[in-house]
């Protein structure tokens, strides 16, 4: 995938599951599987639920 400069940022075309390396390696990266969400969920403005903040403080402060 070529990436494309726009401005200051590089731009880089969305990820597929069948595209990203790390999943072929390990389906079952977490970081692979949070990877591919965001992408193929973008331009939505609900993230998926894998990144929704802790929901008692307690538990989010002893991580």
């Amino acid at each position: 995938m070529a990436k494309r400069k726009a401005g200051f940022q590089e731009i880089r075309p969305a990820r597929t599951a069948e595209d990203d390396k790390r999943l072929k390696i390990d389906p079952g990266d977490p970081d692979a599987k949070l990877d591919i969400e965001l992408d193929e969920s973008f331009p939505a403005s609900d993230p998926p639920s894998q990144t929704q903040p802790e929901q008692d403080w307690r538990k989010a402060i002893k991580r």
